[in-house]
């Protein structure tokens, strides 16, 4: 409903329930507010908002951030009295607030700075009274400077209200209340930052910036973040070619602004002096340092020497799930049009080769969430087999405003006790033993049938195989199932009740549901529990609200990278690689005026991925574009074997990781400061990757290093620059035409349906895989892994501020498993599968379920893939370790 009302003299609408406050900003007018925040809740705290406000013909004065609009409501902004009371209360601020702008690293985009000046306030008519206390900096990213803090609460509120956390609160009383831990302890978060991006003047400041120029001084240039696959849009702050820090504004983006730790502070790995900045051979042995010529000219010269004597399809490529769309789809094109060849792929394909299929299938039944808009407007979240806090934390920013503003319901279930804080007045929790997310989606749909809370005659009539369907979960036991699960029938019940009584429902689920035997059988558990929520729940065929599905991906661009067709199956757009009309579409456009008549071969092995090829002797020449499958890959053993067969390797990289390190040649990447193109999000956003600095030393984009590399072996597939690139993908790729940057500054997604055939919703049974009794018996745990908020691959690992916030990588252990195996917190224990063993140290939580231990992965290069297997759900044994 609108409401319309008059701001000096200006006719505006806006919704319902809308402050004075952000009725103006909305309609850029200004009106000072130190505590006023967009994000936030009404605080009242700082007085400086005051106007005059007549109602039904009386007028009063009244704070713009505490009071909502009204029909037919006159507001005026400015007038003498107005004037002279912001001033006063400015003047108080001032009273306690140090005049040392000149070395305040926030001089120059301070809100009281400007309020000063804006009212010409030259000179205080009260005497000075001032804390003059140390800063703290009990942390590597923030120092709080109590001195300079005028309370106006918009740190404390968002690191309750949007963050979750409340790390941070009023401590003390009277002259003496600042802000800080409770009782002065030490600060404990998330360090995501989000308390420096909305304090108005310069009581916390960024120790990683560490006052290194001013605000005026920086280029800022607009980018996506090259972390996790939320995509949120940042700020890289650049000085004399070198970014100084990243920042963020408030409804820009998907994230609203909102970053965590790595978004905001892990960008040191840009001018790490790690990088690899030149090219390297391998001779007697070492890598040493050579020029480009002689790099590539090496190169050419081993993939032709290959391609003649064993064929092309003894050559094998893995992409990236981190360089841009654009530089995928040229290193897809090189291999299938100059190598000739489809065995590429990627570390998300091989991880789960069955997800890009079932996520198509999503898109074409309607049941895939198309933004974070369909989070944001759900009435219940159903969050299953997600850490999201450490996973995707700004997308649990994002959950907590659905809950905030639609007072949504919260489901949360996993193996793990994870924290997830919100102010959800209906929040179940739910535990369930490791590994058995099918016979739990199993259960939540056999109870919606067997009671008859959804209409099973409208999903009959929809979805293929239902009948076959209901008569295996008909020969389930219920009660034989919830004990498999470990759950009560109540939490069964209560989490039916949930899903049947809201309208709009997002599943947003986790990588514990992807990975390993039980991962194809996972996903379609929960397309089984969509489709019978949007059809069961349907009146007269009619969808009462949504049901969307928000899919995993690890990595920023681990979707894109699917898209481009780095896969050995599919050509860009998923396409059928052995349609003949798609092929001679391609060939036609990539073969173009350069003379040469390019032949997509029809060739694949879609029983074997590289790895396995390489391993089995298939593949001799691996060349890799940005990732580190020593470190990546699940299997570290099957991985290492196939390396080690390889007849010659070729990495390119922005590190010499630990692949890096076993390559023959070393091509040095830029990172994505250096770089212009796109990232894919997890919800198939297409989002703009802008060049803030130029190329550090001799390293160059992906893209024009495989150019350079076809242009060595006489081939031209180059662009002119990267508008006609991306009007190539456009013309080759349906379901990214339309894609332009121009039109990129916005969410622009990408396909919501199968470009080939149309995929009918159809049922599939699935139990759970499980161990034997003698694996067991033999390795009595169950190993979950999964990410932590503090890191996520190289980047982060090359990040000084990230390593020193977290310095271990740790054994999460159950208290009861500690007491009887007699460990203690941080001793060294041995963890030891069937594969191999890793020494680490042992935290004892109650995150962790008895029988499970859980380590993270990609912290401090720990390879915890030595412990696990493609396929099953991987078993140790723990060893204490006697120093």
């Amino acid at each position: 409903m609108l409401i319309n009302l008059t701001i000096d003299g200006r006719e505006i609408s806006v919704e319902n329930g809308t402050s004075i406050m952000e009725a103006a900003r909305l309609n850029d007018i200004y009106i000072p507010g130190f505590c006023f925040h967009p994000k936030l809740d009404s605080f009242g705290a700082c007085r400086v908002c005051i106007v005059h406000v007549t109602e039904r013909g009386r007028t009063k004065d009244k704070f713009a951030c505490a009071q909502p609009v009204s029909e037919g409501m006159e507001v005026e902004t400015k007038s003498e009295k107005i004037n002279k009371y912001v001033k006063s209360v400015t003047e108080y601020l001032l009273v306690h607030h140090p005049l040392d702008c000149p070395v305040c690293d926030k001089s120059g985009e301070c809100e009281l700075q400007d309020v000063t000046f804006k009212f010409g306030l030259s000179k205080n008519r009260m005497s000075s009274c001032r804390r003059n206390e140390p800063s703290i900096k009990d942390n590597p990213v923030l120092e709080f400077n109590h001195n300079r803090c005028i309370l106006c609460g918009r740190c404390t509120r968002i690191c309750e209200e949007v963050q979750g956390i409340a790390a941070i609160d009023f401590q003390k009383r009277g002259f003496n209340t600042i802000v800080g831990p409770f009782l002065g302890k030490a600060l404990d978060c998330e360090f995501c930052g989000q308390c420096l991006s909305v304090c108005p003047v310069g009581a916390i400041q960024d120790r990683v910036f560490n006052f290194n120029a001013r605000p005026w001084e920086l280029k800022k240039t607009q980018t996506t973040c090259t972390y996790c696959s939320v995509g949120c849009t940042l700020y890289l702050n650049e000085k004399d070619q070198k970014v100084l820090r990243i920042t963020s504004e408030d409804e820009v983006g998907v994230n609203n602004g909102n970053l965590c730790s790595k978004g905001r502070f892990g960008f040191e790995f840009i001018h790490s002096g790690e990088r690899v900045t030149q090219p390297m051979i391998k001779k007697d042995g070492k890598l040493v340092p050579s020029t480009w010529d002689e790099a590539l000219g090496l190169v050419s010269s081993k993939l032709k020497d290959v391609m003649k004597s064993k064929g092309p399809d003894a050559i094998g490529g893995i992409g990236s799930e981190k360089a841009t769309n654009e530089e995928n789809y040229i290193f897809q094109k090189f291999f299938r049009a100059v190598i000739g060849t489809n065995n590429i792929d990627n570390m998300a394909n091989m991880h789960a080769p069955y997800l890009n299929d079932l996520i198509l299938e999503a898109c074409d039944n309607g049941i895939i969430s198309e933004s974070y808009d369909d989070i944001s407007n759900s009435d219940l979240i159903f969050i299953i087999g997600s850490d999201v806090k450490d996973e995707l934390p700004v997308a649990g920013n994002i959950i907590r405003k659905a809950i905030k503003k639609n007072k949504s319901s919260l489901i949360i279930a996993n193996s793990r006790r994870v924290e997830f804080r919100s102010v959800a007045t209906k929040d179940k929790r739910i535990v369930y033993s490791y590994g058995r997310e099918i016979d739990l989606l199993n259960a939540v749909v056999k109870y919606l049938l067997d009671e008859n809370l959804v209409d099973a005659a409208n999903v009959s009539n929809n979805v293929d195989e239902f009948n076959n369907f209901k008569e295996s979960l008909d020969s389930l036991d219920l009660d034989n199932l919830l004990n498999k699960v470990n759950i009560s029938k109540q939490d069964l019940a209560n989490i039916c009740d949930s899903l049947t009584k809201s309208k709009n429902k997002s599943l947003f689920i986790g990588k514990d549901l992807i990975n390993g035997g039980n991962g194809n059988g996972n996903i379609r558990a929960i397309l089984n529990l969509a489709y019978t929520l949007k059809y069961g729940l349907a009146k007269d065929n009619d969808e009462v609200g949504y049901v969307k599905i928000t899919f995993p991906r690890e990595h920023n661009n681990s979707q894109g990278v699917n898209d481009m067709g780095v896969i050995p199956s599919c050509l860009p757009g998923y396409q059928n690689l052995n349609d003949p009309q798609t092929k001679e579409k391609i060939e036609k456009v990539w073969s173009g005026n350069n003379g040469t008549n390019y032949c997509i071969s029809d060739k694949t092995s879609r029983d074997k991925n590289i790895i396995e090829l390489a391993v089995k002797g298939d593949i001799n020449l691996l060349y890799i574009m940005g990732d580190n499958p020593l470190l990546s890959y699940s299997d570290g053993l099957e991985v290492r074997e196939a390396i080690n067969n390889l007849d010659f390797l070729i990495v390119q990289d922005s590190f010499l990781t630990e692949t890096a390190f076993m390559a023959d040649v070393v091509l040095p990447a830029v990172t994505f400061a250096e770089k212009e193109g796109s990232f894919t999000n997890i919800n198939r956003a297409v989002q703009k990757v802008n060049k803030s600095i130029e190329s550090v030393e001799s390293s160059k984009d992906d893209s024009s290093i495989i150019v350079e590399l076809a242009k060595n072996m006489g081939h031209n597939i180059g662009f002119d620059n990267i508008d006609s690139l991306m009007d190539e993908i456009n013309e080759v790729c349906p379901s990214y035409s339309g894609v332009n940057y121009k039109t990129l500054s916005e969410e622009t997604l990408v396909y919501t349906s199968n470009v080939n055939n149309k995929v009918s919703p159809t049922f599939s049974f699935n139990e759970s895989l499980e161990s034997s009794e003698k694996e067991k018996e033999n390795y009595p745990f169950a190993l979950a892994t999964g990410n932590v908020m503090y890191h996520l691959g190289t980047y982060s690992n090359k990040s000084r501020v990230l390593k020193e916030i977290l310095t271990d990588c740790l054994a999460e252990i159950n208290p009861l498993d500690a007491k009887e195996y007699n460990i203690k917190n941080n001793e060294v224990i041995e963890v030891v599968s069937s594969n191999g063993e890793l020494r680490l140290k042992a935290k004892i939580t109650n995150r962790s379920s008895r029988g499970v231990i859980f380590i993270p992965t990609n912290v401090n290069d720990v390879p915890v893939n030595l412990l696990t297997t493609k396929n099953g759900i991987g078993r140790v044994k723990i060893l204490k370790v006697i120093s």
